[in-house]
């Protein structure tokens, strides 16, 4: 219980985050706290999936080539998984996960910043429990995930509530997402 502020975490394997009740992890209002994955000594990301440079509007090869750079500034999370299993953030009542709407000048349409959660390539996720507000970006960016559980989250503000790409196993029960898109 408490108020936290924090940087970038990343979430690994056998490990969940777990939220007291009426806890907040309020996020850093610096963009550049969010490339964890640059530096990581104890699971070290491949050099070819960071990019920290600018977003820019791309299409065909190029914009997937650039998208599946999951190390790069537009897949940037406030609280991120990567290459993990069994992980979990559970939020007892009144939790909180606040991305204080961080602004990247070079982020997505010159300003969006970091995810509240970026998830990709992992299996077997559970979120629950936890109100999500204030992202730079979309509230959960979950790709190439499989079995997963979103159950009773409360999404406010935000681009999307739950972003999706190539899932697969996916429940989703209980959320009330008032977000700008989904």
């Amino acid at each position: 219980t408490g108020t936290y502020r924090i940087k970038g975490l990343r979430l690994r394997s056998n490990v969940t985050l777990h939220l007291l009740e009426y806890a907040m992890l309020i996020g850093s209002r610096d963009k550049d706290d969010y490339f964890i994955l640059d530096n990581d000594k104890i699971e070290p990301v491949d050099p070819e999936l960071l990019d920290p440079t600018d977003w820019e509007r791309l299409t065909g090869e190029a914009k997937l080539k650039k998208f599946h750079k999951y190390g790069s500034r537009w897949h940037n999370a406030m609280i991120r998984a990567f290459n993990a299993e069994n992980i979990a953030i559970l939020g007892e009542r009144g939790s909180v996960i606040d991305g204080d709407n961080c602004f990247d000048a070079g982020g997505e349409e010159k300003y969006r910043g970091p995810h509240g959660i970026g998830i990709i390539n992992c299996e077997n996720v559970v979120l629950k429990g936890y109100t999500m507000r204030n992202t730079g970006n979309w509230a959960q960016e979950i790709q190439n995930t499989n079995n997963i559980l979103i159950e009773n989250i409360l999404c406010l503000a935000g681009h999307d509530g739950v972003h999706m790409t190539t899932c697969e196993d996916v429940i989703i029960k209980g959320c009330e997402f008032r977000t700008g898109d989904d």
